[in-house]
């Protein structure tokens, strides 16, 4: 196949796994805008600020969804697995250790108390 059909092939598989999610009766979306509560900013969102983990803001977004992502799964203990799991989101600004600050700031305080609590 040539690679433009093979692009299209993707981008329409990607469509049907959206509505296939958006259509889903167990499943909730939750964009950047849905994160913050009664006014006030979501614990990474303030993060984010306090640490400057954004320049032209493009992938601000992605990269704190992605992260409250991280904080719900619970998989990530440390800065190198914050690392990893956020690799797949692009910055063009190159903000990737502000970012890691960021997620490290909220993230790292969970883990303690729930290490105390056990």
């Amino acid at each position: 196949m040539r690679s433009g059909t093979m692009r299209r092939l993707y981008r329409l598989s990607m469509v049907i796994a959206s509505i296939r999610a958006w259509r889903s009766p167990c499943r909730a979306i939750t964009t950047i805008e849905g994160l913050a509560q009664n006014g006030e900013l979501h614990p990474l969102q303030a993060a984010f600020i306090e640490r400057d983990a954004f320049q032209c803001g493009y992938c601000t977004p992605g990269q704190i969804c992605s992260a409250v992502g991280l904080l719900t799964e619970g998989h990530t203990r440390s800065r190198a697995e914050i690392r990893e799991h956020m690799s797949g989101n692009l910055c063009r600004c190159g903000a990737y250790t502000n970012i890691a600050d960021a997620v490290e700031d909220v993230l790292m305080p969970r883990i303690a108390a729930k290490e105390a609590a056990e």
